[in-house]
């Protein structure tokens, strides 16, 4: 992983990288995850990692409720050929 043992802060709060398999058990109880194209640098100036999160009522923020249609929706308007294929996912890193 890109970001693997090192010290990041996004909106205020401490993260580290995540797998997708961790990712989706967090979004599963709820943690808040920031997604980010794979190529590009945390402290991007024109894209910053997007936070997501599984509300209560099970509407996502993005609006869709299934982790997998959130990674693919991001994955189909924000990754390319420049900024990276696939998503990276960030957690806190007291998780």
């Amino acid at each position: 992983m890109r970001y693997s043992n090192e010290y990041i802060k996004i909106e205020g709060i401490e993260v580290e990288q995540v797998n997708v398999s961790k990712a989706f058990k967090l979004w599963e109880k709820g943690y808040i995850l920031f997604i980010h194209a794979s190529n590009l640098r945390i402290d991007n100036m024109w894209q910053e990692p997007m936070k997501i999160k599984k509300t209560q009522n099970g509407e996502a923020w993005s609006g869709f409720n299934h982790f997998d249609k959130v990674v693919s929706e991001f994955t189909y308007y924000q990754c390319d050929n420049e900024r990276g294929k696939y998503p990276i996912f960030f957690a806190e890193k007291k998780v």
